[in-house]
């Protein structure tokens, strides 16, 4: 998997751990985040590099797992 990185006891997963852990490729991760619809979480981005909060992200899969 992807770098982990912690700031004040935040875990961040890198976009290969983002596709890795919902079975997706790039293309439709770049869909996902330009789709107003869906309110995909919003990463942080640092350089040319993306990085999404893990809890933000487990609550936008919990969410969709409840709203299905």
């Amino acid at each position: 998997m992807g770098i982990r990185m912690t700031a004040k006891s935040k875990k961040f997963l890198t976009s290969r751990d983002v596709k890795d852990r919902l079975g997706i490729s790039d293309m439709t991760l770049h869909r996902w985040l330009r789709s107003s619809e869906l309110k995909f979480p919003r990463p942080v981005v640092i350089g040319r590099r993306r990085f999404w909060d893990e809890s933000e992200f487990e609550r936008f899969i919990n969410a969709r797992r409840t709203s299905v």
